[in-house]
């Protein structure tokens, strides 16, 4: 069938078999009396609200709570605020296992608002607070999906404030949010936004939620488009504008190799910069920043890499992590047209980012993100500019979105990549969505196929009943993403998986089943010869505990055209393998405080065999103090060739919190593959929202000096920083 018309079949099933608009908007009440914000909301103006029907979403979804719980919400015309009173048989059992700001949402009792404040279906803005007054705030993009991945980002932040109190009867929580802190339209005078909020009970896994929300989504109660409608009437926007300007002050040491030998090169590092938020309407607000820095990031985790691919690894910077959905293009596995950490680091460290601009929010209709940085020279690369445009919109139904990407990678030689894409996702029927991309790298004569990237998809997204995937893609051999990660070039793919979820008896101890055949296959584009591929069925369950799980079973085909290097004493060399792989994991219940996360995966491995093994183990000591040891074992062994690998990844994570704004993190780590220890301490105060200090000492070590020569020195590296940020609201 040619494209047009299937093109053209898709646009009217989506018209057709659009999902209706849910309930009448709910008028948010206004307070009729003052309030102190101090917990208990015990005032009388708090009286006159009444509470919102709460149902049990899990472990029993439709059942009633199982205990007493009243949220009321109301707003005053200047801030909205939240009330919750959470009885409790047991008033011990009201978990609190960390006083740190924008950690796991998981692991305390907890009470959670989340505003769709555009009412688009598709982000939210999320505060949480738990027993002990520790506060959590977070953005929701792309409606909570895909289920596999954590759909939302810890690094936003805004200017809100809360208070807990702990009784005989339980705990009590206020929340105050300025409404200048929340970003929506207002149309006569009324903003219309979408609600949820939620109780969630640690200790029994329980989450009690207003709306009522189907289990069938794996982050159903964050989930924008499952929000209550609620209106503001007689609100006023108000665009504040923020400056947050920073100085750090620190010194280092690195190792250099110089003249046959290795010295030491000393540096006093001292850095001045500032960001400026300003809104330039109620949704899109322009970023300005000079001199960034990420001096107070975490150091990135240690991996072992058992594969010929590149390894992908997270962003932790925040100024990448902000509304970082905005500009996501994510095409099949981990490639991405736009990958955040291709600006401002290189393989010998980071690179100065000098300072730059974003613009994120959405204009006439459409989602609009745009960012253009400039860097500094390297030791080993010249000056870039990066810049990236992305466009999306809804269109035909809510569910459904069009849009665009550009991205561009110069140099002081001139302009080194362009590339652009064009992407649809179309909801068919609920649950049911169809999605196109087309990707393209740009340059003197493209080609449509040899330099750009095709996808379609087919999926069902949904945890309960019978679920389908299937995916066709297609990367040419020139298709070169400059700002993006692509492992993979010149394939043809196709993927699917068929599955089945179901909820069992309310007396059993499990809480969801789903099983799954899963299946992929990657093909060179000339030439039929399979390059890779994975067939076999999983199991993934979850227990009413909170406790869950998974077991795979892969069958599995690789075709290596070279030979690729495991270390320096063991490899594998070109040709065709069948091998089998089985691997399971298990996670303790998120509010446990000692956790006992493992996983396995044994089997054949190429012309050998392969087993991995870790623990993941955490202790909750106090709400004050925690320490998770973490091991990996990685074992290869080539019997017919003589060869063995063997690596050991170990961590230490250690938090001390003495209260909700003194902390400090300690991360240490020994790769046996790299012969390194790695070292990170963090101290954070931060005084009020906005207001932080952060020291920061960084140390790399290396286990075996001589295993090249010259001989490495002990201390690879070793900084000590003192930075400070203060941010002004206007």
């Amino acid at each position: 069938m040619h494209p047009r018309k299937t093109l053209l079949i898709l646009v009217i099933l989506a018209l057709h078999l659009a999902p209706a608009r849910g309930d009448e908007p709910l008028v948010l009440p206004r307070l009729g009396g003052p309030v102190q914000l101090d917990g208990p909301s015990d005032e009388a103006a708090w009286q006159a609200i009444p509470p919102l029907p709460l149902v049990m979403n899990s472990p029993t979804f439709g059942g009633p709570p199982s205990e007493r719980t009243e949220i009321r919400i109301a707003w005053d015309g200047e801030y909205l605020y939240a009330a919750g009173r959470f009885y409790h048989a047991d008033p011990a059992g009201a978990q609190v296992n960390s006083l740190f700001r924008d950690e796991d949402i998981w692991r305390d009792d907890a009470f959670a608002l989340v505003l769709d404040t555009f009412d688009d279906d598709q982000t939210a803005a999320a505060f949480l607070t738990t027993p002990a007054g520790v506060r959590k705030d977070f953005s929701v993009y792309n409606d909570a999906e895909p289920s596999w991945e954590t759909p939302y980002d810890m690094s936003w932040n805004t200017f809100w404030e809360a208070a807990t109190r702990r009784t005989a009867e339980g705990w009590f929580a206020e929340m105050r949010i300025p409404v200048a802190s929340l970003r929506f339209e207002v149309r006569e005078g009324r903003a219309v936004m979408g609600l949820i909020t939620w109780r969630y009970l640690a200790g029994k896994n329980e989450i009690d939620v207003y709306p009522e929300i189907s289990p069938k989504w794996y982050w159903g109660v964050i989930k924008p488009s499952a929000a209550r409608q609620v209106v503001l009437e007689g609100v006023e926007a108000r665009r504040p504008f923020y400056l947050a300007p920073f100085a750090s002050l620190g010194v280092g040491q690195e190792a250099e190799l110089a003249g046959g030998g290795y010295h030491t090169a000393r540096t006093l590092k001292h850095e001045l910069g500032a960001d400026l938020k300003f809104p330039l309407a109620s949704n899109l607000t322009l970023d300005l920043t000079a001199n960034t820095d990420f001096a107070q990031v975490e150091a990135d985790d240690e991996e072992v890499n058992v594969t010929r691919f590149s390894l992908f690894f997270p962003e932790k910077r925040p100024f990448f992590l902000e509304r970082a959905s905005t500009f996501e293009f994510r095409l099949a596995g981990d490639e991405q047209v736009f990958y955040s950490r291709r600006v401002g680091l290189a393989e010998e460290g980071p690179v100065r980012i000098l300072g730059g601009t974003r613009l994120v929010g959405q204009a006439a209709g459409w989602d609009l993100g745009f960012f253009d940085l400039q860097t500094a020279a390297g030791s080993s690369q010249p000056a870039e500019n990066f810049a990236v445009l992305r466009l999306k919109r809804p269109v035909f139904n809510r569910h459904s979105t069009a849009g665009g990407i550009l991205t561009s990678r110069a140099s002081t030689a001139g302009l080194d990549n362009l590339t652009a894409g064009l992407d649809g996702v179309l909801e068919m029927r609920p649950d049911e969505f169809a999605t196109l991309k087309w990707v393209q790298t740009l340059g003197e004569r493209p080609d449509l196929l040899d330099d750009g990237y095709l996808l379609a998809r087919w999926e069902r997204r949904t945890f309960q009943g019978l679920g389908h995937e299937l995916g066709l893609a297609r990367s040419g051999p020139g298709y070169d993403p400059g700002l993006g990660f692509a492992p993979r070039r010149d394939y043809r793919r196709a993927d699917g998986r068929l599955s089945w979820g179901w909820t069992p008896p309310e007396s059993s101890p499990f809480q969801s089943h789903l099983l799954a055949l899963r299946g992929e296959a990657y093909l060179p584009n000339r030439g039929g010869k399979l390059e890779s591929a994975a067939l076999g069925p999983s199991w993934d369950f979850a227990l009413k505990t909170g406790a869950s799980g998974q077991v795979t079973l892969d069958l599995l085909a690789e075709d290596l055209a070279e030979d690729f290097a495991l270390s320096d004493h063991a490899g594998v060399p070109s040709g065709s393998y069948t091998f089998w792989d089985l691997n399971a994991y298990y996670q303790s219940p998120y509010g446990s405080r000692w956790r006992r996360d493992l996983s396995l995966a044994a089997g054949r491995f190429y012309d050998g065999w392969h087993l991995t093994a870790g623990a993941t183990p955490s202790l909750s000591l106090s709400r004050h103090l925690e320490i998770g040891p973490e091991y990996q074992l990685d074992l290869a062994r080539f019997a017919d060739r003589h060869q063995r690998f063997r690596s050991h990844l170990l961590r230490l994570r250690t938090r001390l919190a003495l209260d909700t704004r003194l902390s400090a993190s300690a991360l240490v780590q020994y790769n046996s593959a790299e012969n390194t220890v790695g070292l990170n301490l963090r101290l954070r105060y931060n005084r009020r929202e906005g207001d932080d200090f952060h020291l920061v000492y960084d140390q790399g070590l290396n286990t075996d000096r001589r295993r090249l020569a010259p001989a490495r020195p002990r201390t690879a590296n070793r900084t000590v920083l003192l930075k400070y940020t203060r941010t002004y609201a206007y």
